[in-house]
């Protein structure tokens, strides 16, 4: 349970990464986005469970997807 507990804190540590220099660095933003990737992935294999939660927001997301998927196929010029 320590190992969960420490990669929580780092997933902390990697939002607060990327929140205070999005705007200022695009490397250090990314750091910090990945290192929260990364041990969030980290800590999901460490408890051997995966949790996908719903938002209400899946479906107009999902729906977004599917137009720009769309847009890029049949386009002016797709790609």
């Amino acid at each position: 349970m320590k190992s969960v507990v420490l990669l929580d804190k780092c997933v902390w540590a990697g939002l607060c990464i990327f929140a205070l220099f999005s705007l200022v660095s695009i490397s250090a933003a990314q750091i910090g986005f990945f290192l929260a990737l990364f041990a969030w992935a980290a800590r999901m294999a460490a408890e051997r469970e995966i949790r996908w939660v719903s938002t209400p927001l899946d479906y107009p997301l999902a729906a977004f997807i599917v137009v720009t998927e769309f847009s890029c196929v049949v386009g002016i010029d797709p790609v």
